[in-house]
């Protein structure tokens, strides 16, 4: 099924006019025609059938999809800034594992660190991978990719009665899978991957002393980009997103 985002503010009706890009995407792009069928998503949970009208220029829109079983529990991934392009390919990995919110850290330890204008260019092709990711995978809603915090953040956030965690690879008391599967019902979890260096040790004794836990992840020593995606694929199973459920 070719699927199409479209903001929810200009889903108020029974049809939709295309803009250009949109109109280039499904007829040129996918080759649809005239009367070829289209999944249109908002990007907050919300989807409908759509239908190609003549001129290609206009979708006609049936009912809202009923929303699907909702997981045991949300989670967010706060991933410190990788070198390259990794960021990039944790961010479309992480939406396709049912992320509900990436912050990108700014850590002791990053190589990258972003100019405030940089930071504002990076941030719109982030978003817009995680738009092009959430299409790919079949999701109705589009993770948040947030402004580039740091620790402190994570400690208010907190506060505010969620959980979370932090991933370290000198930690091996308790491991992610023991941590997950003690979440409640309903909850909704911040899980914290560093970057290539690792957590400096003021960061991690910050955390701590908030109350976050540490967690492991074995005995291997994985790089960022795969213990981001490590950490997903556990969470994902353990809120009941595999085999059952959705973002």
């Amino acid at each position: 099924m070719v699927r199409l985002y479209l903001p929810v503010e200009r889903l108020d009706g029974e049809q939709v006019d295309l803009l250009p890009d949109e109109i280039g995407y499904l007829t040129r792009v996918r080759r649809l025609s005239v009367g070829d069928a289209v999944e249109v998503f908002d990007g907050r949970g919300g989807r409908w059938p759509g239908i190609l009208q003549p001129g290609k220029e206009r979708l006609s829109l049936g009912a809202r999809v009923q929303d699907r079983a909702r997981r045991r529990f949300s989670f967010e991934l706060w991933q410190g800034l990788p070198k390259g392009e990794r960021m990039e390919w944790v961010i479309q990995k992480a939406t396709e594992l049912g992320v509900t919110r990436i912050v990108p850290l700014a850590c002791e330890r990053a190589v990258v660190k972003l100019t405030p204008a940089r930071a504002v260019a990076k941030l719109q092709r982030w978003r817009k991978i995680a738009q092009e990711a959430a299409r790919q995978s079949g999701r109705a809603d589009v993770p948040e990719v947030a402004e580039v915090a740091t620790l402190s953040a994570l400690t208010d956030w907190s506060s505010a009665g969620r959980q979370a965690a932090l991933m370290y690879e000198r930690e091996d008391r308790v491991a992610l899978r023991t941590f997950l599967d003690g979440i409640a019902m309903g909850a909704h979890v911040a899980l914290v991957v560093g970057p290539e260096g690792g957590f400096d040790a003021t960061e991690v004794e910050r955390v701590s002393a908030a109350g976050i836990p540490l967690l492991g992840l074995g005995d291997r020593m994985l790089r960022t980009e795969t213990a981001a995606v490590a950490v997903c694929v556990l969470a994902l199973a353990a809120s009941g997103g595999m085999g059952g459920g959705e973002a």
